[in-house]
């Protein structure tokens, strides 16, 4: 089981993801309790059935939120790792001006 960040496609499929796994999303998720980066704080339940959604507006502030967290030399490897590669999902939904998604798969 992964908590997926997605964009979707027009019809609702995947266009692009980024799974996280438990480890991660523990760590993630206390790294921005420490920050207090309240965006990343909306995903603090790892098995929730209901979807989270970023909207187009939300996705630029998502990105320094998670920005702050690759930068810091404090944050573990998995930390960062994630970070990055979430932050570089929220420029390619920005660049097409779609929200992302984050689905408990």
């Amino acid at each position: 089981m992964a908590l997926d960040f997605t964009i979707l496609d027009g019809t609702g499929a995947p266009e692009q993801s980024v799974p996280i796994g438990v480890q991660a999303h523990h760590e993630l998720l206390v790294a921005a309790r420490d920050a207090d980066l309240p965006l990343l704080l909306r995903v603090s339940d790892y098995y929730a059935d209901a979807d989270v959604r970023y909207e187009i507006a939300e996705v630029p502030q998502l990105a320094a939120e998670l920005q702050k967290l690759e930068s810091n030399q404090n944050c573990s490897d998995l930390v960062r790792q994630s970070a990055r590669a979430i932050r570089q999902m929220c420029s390619h939904a920005a660049a097409r001006g779609k929200p992302i998604d984050v689905i408990a798969d």
